[in-house]
């Protein structure tokens, strides 16, 4: 994290760009090292020069192994994406990149539910926080984690009723979770 260690880094990245223009792994990567800096802008800049190398996903041409790849590496950007707009305050274009990987992955990215969450956390509306919550619950209804961010929500709501209810539930899914016994 020290600022030389950042110079060398990008350095390198620099240098893979120049040997490999059209490798959108590389603008990826490089879009990661301007995030760790908080380089917002020129985050969004490199994963959009990464976005747009990939091909189609589409494309008649591209079997399913190649499908799978371009679309988890689009995946990754698309959440920088996010990660990026919701530095910026961007809360509806953070949204929407969110969204855009749950269309390839709609069951099984259980967390992405807790970032739309949080979206709406970050903008006081309690009650869509603990409806994108709840989605993740309904998705993955056996771990704990669930049902604390829905308890914590609902108390923060002022619902002292569903608050303990969810924590109830969380400490039966985990009895030995040390945050849902102080409820």
């Amino acid at each position: 994290q020290a600022s030389e260690d950042f110079l060398i880094a990008e350095q390198d990245i620099e240098k893979a760009g120049q040997m490999s223009p059209k490798a959108a792994r590389v603008y990826n990567e490089w879009c990661q090292l301007k995030i760790y800096e908080k380089d917002w802008e020129q985050a969004r800049e490199m994963c959009k020069k990464a976005f747009y190398l990939y091909p189609p996903i589409n494309h008649p041409q591209m079997n399913m192994e190649h499908r799978n790849l371009v679309v988890a590496e689009m995946s990754e950007v698309y959440e920088k994406l996010g990660e990026i707009y919701l530095a910026l305050g961007n809360y509806e274009k953070a949204e929407s990149m969110y969204q855009q990987i749950l269309k390839f992955y709609p069951l099984t990215r259980t967390d992405l539910w807790k970032k739309l969450g949080d979206i709406y956390y970050l903008q006081n509306d309690l009650e869509t926080a603990i409806e994108r919550n709840f989605h993740g619950y309904i998705l993955n209804p056996n771990d704990s984690f669930w049902s604390l961010t829905l308890s914590l929500l609902y108390q923060e709501k002022g619902d002292s009723e569903k608050a303990l209810v969810w924590a109830e539930n969380g400490l039966r899914l985990d009895p030995e979770n040390k945050e849902i016994k102080t409820f």
